[in-house]
């Protein structure tokens, strides 16, 4: 299966600085592809969900980043998922920050 397409995944300061919104990234992947903006220092991970409804923390090691304050691409462990939301260990301070993600399973 090819790689999926990039999409935003969006941390909204009003809604939430920490999490973002969730994303369908439209399949089940076993990996994730994540380009980390700049973003306010901390680590970065994820919640997942194979409803979109029920999200549970991803694991720990490769699911956490350790990015300082990002502008990096990486490649995580995603586990065969199709919903994701990135969260971020420091609270954002700009009204939006967007992460670009698509799912692949290499």
């Amino acid at each position: 299966m090819l790689p999926g397409p990039l999409r935003d995944a969006v941390i909204t300061k009003a809604t939430s600085p920490t999490v973002s919104a969730a994303v369908d990234l439209g399949a089940i992947y076993h990996y994730l592809q994540i380009y980390i903006p700049t973003i306010v220092t901390g680590d970065v991970s994820f919640q997942v969900s194979f409803d979109n409804v029920t999200f549970k923390t991803l694991g720990t090691g490769s699911a956490i980043i350790e990015c300082g304050t990002g502008n990096l691409i990486t490649v995580v462990e995603l586990g065969g998922f199709k919903y994701i939301k990135v969260v971020t260990a420091g609270t954002q301070t700009a009204t939006t920050v967007t992460f670009k993600v698509r799912g692949t399973n290499l």
